[in-house]
């Protein structure tokens, strides 16, 4: 049994969660292909860290993603890799992130939900509701 607030907190480890900077994502990116022949350049780790907002596992999803396309036929990613594989890229992160609470809802719920993706600046449930 813990006695005092103070033991806890000595105890304790306390982790800060938050966005990754520049220098973490490259240190991140370092450490991750030690091993492999294939580099990372700055520019696209900065352009990857931005559009992931800093988010670790986006950051790392997305990077390790990049390595597995290119790993055999690239000895440097760059932010040209990126820009090309990003729709890719993008379906990947959809699939990985929300696939299985898309295919595990109803129906008729993916059906509403695909008719409001039609609409890049929104809809009206009226308008939605005519579609379907």
């Amino acid at each position: 049994m813990i006695s005092s607030g103070k033991e806890f907190l000595r105890s304790t480890n306390i982790i800060r969660l938050g966005s990754l900077d520049e220098h973490d994502a490259r240190e991140i990116i370092s450490r991750a292909f030690r091993e492999s022949e294939v580099r990372m350049s700055d520019e696209c780790i900065s352009l990857i860290l931005s559009h992931t907002g800093g988010n670790p596992r986006l950051f790392m999803s997305v990077c390790w993603y990049l390595y597995e396309l290119l790993r055999g036929n690239e000895k440097t990613i760059t932010k040209g890799h990126y820009l090309t594989y990003l729709p890719s890229i993008l379906s990947m992160l959809g699939k990985e992130w929300f696939g299985s609470l898309y295919y595990g809802t109803p129906e008729a719920e993916r059906k509403v939900l695909g008719a409001f993706a039609k609409y890049d600046d929104g809809a009206q449930v009226s308008v939605v509701a005519s579609v379907l």
